[in-house]
């Protein structure tokens, strides 16, 4: 009985850690997601490039997320709620390095 108590504690711990989980798994799997993605974005729409994103970026996305519900013995049920947290993560930092490559460049046109 300890045992369940002690394992449902946890749970509800873990399950206020879910934003901080959803970070940790973007950290890891963003360098992945910009190699696949960086070139195409930038010459994309914002719409455009959040669709390509999504698509190219969600099995890596998956995948780490279920490793790290498997390591840390969570349900399976937070999946896809911890998988869309990590997603509009990503598609938030891809949003931010495409306005780090394109202000410089969108200046240096200015210029000449």
């Amino acid at each position: 009985m300890a045992h369940l108590l002690r394992r449902f504690v946890q749970r509800l711990r873990w399950r206020s850690q879910l934003p901080t989980l959803a970070e940790e798994i973007a950290d890891q799997v963003f360098p992945f997601v910009w190699q696949r993605v960086g070139n195409r974005v930038l010459e994309m729409p914002p719409a455009e490039s959040r669709g390509y994103t999504r698509v190219l970026a969600a099995a890596e996305i998956r995948q780490h997320v279920a490793n790290t519900l498997l390591w840390l013995q969570l349900p399976s049920s937070w999946q896809d709620g911890l998988t869309n947290l990590a997603t509009e993560l990503i598609l938030a930092r891809v949003a931010q390095q495409v306005e780090l490559v394109l202000v410089p460049v969108t200046a240096q046109r200015r210029i000449a």
